[in-house]
Formats: structure tokens, sequence, C-alpha cells
């Protein structure tokens, strides 16, 4: 397992619905937005940590949506779950589900779109995470949701993704 880059992770968080982050009321909808760098250099199967996710959240069919730049050869990208490990780099831990959200996504020539919607997976909507990823009762915890290229490809770009769901 390669992580792309050292340090911690570090996305901007909105609470859209009431009362004040970090109280998540219930019904309210969250709204993450993070722009991840792919440099030429990045080794295939690097992982690029986009965000923690509670085991609770539901996505909607416009949930996430991507846009990365052109990306020479990069054309195998997952989107899908890690166990959040705090003590490892990246906070990676095991692979849940690699391509849970979206995948294989091809940015070779760039992108633009909702990932969700891409692959038509209704078994997503509106369950929580902890249901669309296969398990009996909710744990009760956060897992790491990444981007994991399969084929990185040979030039520098970017990935932005903005992701809603309601907890």
């Amino acid at each position: 397992m390669t992580y792309a880059r050292g340090g911690s992770i570090s996305y901007e968080t909105f609470l859209l619905g009431e009362g004040r982050l970090g109280d998540f009321p219930a019904s309210s909808r969250i709204l993450i937005r993070e722009q991840i760098s792919v440099l030429a250099a990045d080794n295939d199967g690097a992982i690029f940590p986009v965000a923690l996710i509670p085991s609770n959240a539901r996505f909607t069919y416009q949930s996430a949506y991507i846009r990365a730049s052109a990306i020479t050869g990069g054309t195998d990208y997952d989107l899908g779950f890690y166990e959040y490990d705090a003590g490892a780099d990246g906070g990676i831990g095991a692979v849940v589900d690699i391509d849970r959200l979206s995948g294989p996504l091809d940015f070779s020539a760039g992108a633009n779109l909702y990932a969700l919607s891409a692959i038509g997976n209704s078994s997503l909507v509106g369950n929580p995470l902890w249901e669309v990823l296969g398990l009996s009762s909710d744990p009760r915890k956060q897992y790491l949701l990444a981007f994991t290229g399969n084929t990185v490809g040979t030039a520098d770009g970017s990935i932005y993704i903005e992701l809603e769901y309601t907890v």
C-alpha cells in the first residue's frame, strides 16, 4: 500500500443544516470539498485520502461531484473506503471496499461527473454507509474515503471532489 503524501488528512467540511459543526444534529447535511494533487512520480497503487465519513452517512445520486484535470495515462482510479487507522501513514488502514462509490474512473482526458450517477448504483442511494458496505449493524465509526490510483499516469494533475451526505 502506498500513501501518495505524508502527513494527515485535511479537507474543508461545512455543516449545511442546523447546529454547529461537530454537533451533527439528526438530519444534518455535510459538504466536504477536497483537491488532491497527483504527481507524475506517484506509483501505481497510490492511495489519495479524501475524508473521514461516518458509518451512518447517507448519499444521494448527486452526492459525489468529481472534476479532474487531464492526467496523461491516468486511466484507472477507484473511489472507495478504507478502515481509518489514526496511527498509520495518512490514516489508511485495511481496504473495506476499494471502488464502492465509483470506479474505474479514467482521468486521462480529464473528467467532470457525478460519481454515483455515473455508475447508476441505486443500492448506495439513501442507505446508511454501514449497509452499503454490507455490514449487519452500525459500527458507529468513521471510514476513510480515498481515491486509489491503480494506473496513476505519467503527468501531474489534480482531482477535485465535492461530497455531500446526511447524518
